[in-house]
């Protein structure tokens, strides 16, 4: 639950999980209109939920998600949601970079997305610039008040499509938090 990595052997398994995950949600008429494989794959804290996956084990996790569907599908999901690769900050553009420049695991990838903790919003520009195709997402992030209202405008300024409101029950000042993390 906290840190560490899914092993390369469970991944075909890990896939038939995301597929039974949108299914529950269909069943309850919720319907996704994106997905990532895991939130901040970067991230491995021993003190926060958390999974350390690397870009090649994300896109075989995505063709696998896709495998499954195609082999066995689903009598709740008519289709896959679009599946959005990265799911973390814009200062590493290195990940997305490389599982859109694969020709294996790009046809899985629907679209890129971003979180606004470290980096640059222009990491967006960049990428876009590079892979125009791919749309981007903001699928993370906390903006408040005016100054929030600027940043959030620059990041449509940057090929945001989409702004995810991460924890819309937080203050000013961001409390309650129980998290390990204070910015």
């Amino acid at each position: 639950m906290s840190g560490g990595k899914l092993k390369p052997e469970n991944n075909a398994l890990y896939a038939k999980y995301l597929l039974r995950f949108i299914e529950e949600y269909e069943r309850r008429g919720v319907h996704l209109s994106g997905l990532t494989v895991q939130n901040e794959p970067l991230q491995n804290d021993k003190d926060y939920p958390s999974m350390k996956v690397e870009p090649p084990q994300e896109g075989e996790i995505i063709e696998a998600l896709h495998k499954v569907f195609a082999e066995q599908g689903s009598k709740v999901v008519k289709a896959l949601p679009p599946v959005w690769c990265f799911d973390h900050n814009w200062g590493d553009e290195w990940y997305p970079e490389s599982l859109l420049n694969s020709s294996r695991f790009a046809p899985y990838i629907a679209a890129t997305a971003f979180h606004h903790y470290s980096g640059q919003p222009t990491a967006m520009t960049d990428l876009h610039n590079k892979f125009p195709q791919f749309p981007i997402m903001m699928s993370e992030g906390s903006e408040f008040g005016i100054s929030g209202a600027s940043k959030i405008v620059t990041y449509f300024r940057n090929w945001a499509t989409t702004y995810t409101a991460w924890v819309t029950m937080l203050d000013q000042n961001r409390k309650p938090n129980n998290g390990p993390f204070s910015a």
